[in-house]
């Protein structure tokens, strides 16, 4: 019988002594995971949590600071790239009763953090909508103050990323608009002026240049309606110009034609007596009937031609003006006398066949 009570004796004692040991293990576990904790080593604390657990297996505390300290690690780990799961992790931090008072006043900063950010982020947004409204109504520079304004906020988390891409691409958006109004303006400016020169194609020229760039946008639309009605103006400037070149191209080839040698003389009348003959030269008139004494020489200068009338204007040397009736090429009128024009050969035919041209009509006007 007493050896019977020795033997659980010491049993108990062993019991005691393991238990003991064991409290000791736990307690030291847990010191170091809560100085882990204080320390901001959490990975090493949530294994000296996890031990804790290993010395009691059902320990509500080692468990509840484990389960925090991983949920804290999850938090701030999701910070980086989802604030809103971050925000939600935080909250079971805090939320904990029985967890550390060190993690649970860390997850409250880290939600202030989080809330300023998101509040940032909503002031960020109204400003950049304020600042595409700006640019919408052509208020670029007070558009482009906005964005600045913007840009000296702290936007460097990821949380602000499409914010910060889409002001980028706004700002971007607006310095090219920019660029683009002062060169059309430049342009527009440039145009007129060539306008005044009568430089029309080089004004046109300006302005087809600056029209390839992209006037699409609402701000730009004013400037790109003037861009085009100054483009039309000068092209129909151009137009009337280009058309009064060709008049005049045309006026001077039909005072061109009017130079030359005329008869009146009809190869089917077979007669060369009595027919009326013509010189005409840049300077000189020079007229005379074969074989008679009728003749007149006169200096003159054809001044006008007038396409519309047919008609071509001169002014002898004594003021007298006088009309040339153009009834078609090689063939006008002068009073109720019609001529046609002939070449050297055919006048000399007409004056005899004999005669040298040139010298008929120098005798004429030594005559006249």
């Amino acid at each position: 019988m007493m050896k019977k009570m020795g033997c659980m004796f010491v049993v108990l004692i062993m019991t005691l002594l393991v238990t003991a040991c064991t409290n000791k293990e736990y307690e030291e576990a847990m010191e170091k995971g809560e100085s882990a904790v204080m320390e901001e080593e959490y990975k090493e604390a949530t294994i000296y949590f996890e031990k804790a657990l290993d010395e009691k297996e059902d320990d509500e505390t080692a468990y509840t600071y484990l389960k925090q300290t991983e949920t804290f690690m999850s938090a701030t780990e999701a910070f980086e790239d989802n604030i809103k799961e971050s925000k939600e992790l935080f909250s079971e931090v805090t939320d904990e009763e029985d967890g550390l008072p060190e993690l649970v006043d860390r997850a409250k900063e880290e939600l202030e953090l989080i809330e300023g950010m998101e509040v940032t982020h909503e002031d960020m947004e109204i400003t950049l909508a304020e600042a595409n409204e700006k640019s919408n109504e052509g208020k670029l520079d007070e558009a482009l103050t906005l964005i600045e304004s913007m840009e000296e906020e702290d936007l460097s988390h990821n949380h602000f990323s499409s914010l910060t891409k889409d002001m980028e691409t706004l700002k971007g958006e607006i310095k090219t608009l920019k660029k683009t109004k002062k060169e059309a303006g430049e342009a527009l400016e440039k145009a007129k002026s060539l306008e005044k020169e009568k430089k029309y194609e080089e004004g046109i020229e300006v302005i087809n240049h600056v029209l390839k760039k992209d006037f699409e946008h609402d701000s730009l639309q004013t400037l790109k309606k003037n861009l085009d009605t100054q483009k039309e103006k000068i092209n129909k400037a151009h137009e009337k110009q280009v058309a009064a070149e060709e008049a005049k191209e045309k006026e001077a080839a039909m005072i061109q034609n009017i130079y030359g040698y005329w008869t009146n003389y009809r190869t089917d009348e077979n007669r060369s007596v009595g027919v009326q003959v013509m010189k005409f030269t840049e300077t000189e008139y020079i007229w005379a009937i074969t074989q008679s004494g009728s003749m007149d020489y006169a200096e003159i200068s054809l001044t006008e031609a007038d396409l519309e009338d047919k008609i071509v204007q001169g002014q002898a040397s004594d003021a007298e003006f006088f009309t040339i009736d153009v009834i078609k090429e090689g063939e006008i009128k002068i009073g109720d006398v019609t001529y046609r024009k002939v070449s050297k050969d055919e006048m000399k035919e007409v004056i005899g066949g004999d005669e040298y041209v040139d010298e008929f009509f120098e005798l004429v006007k030594e005559g006249a």
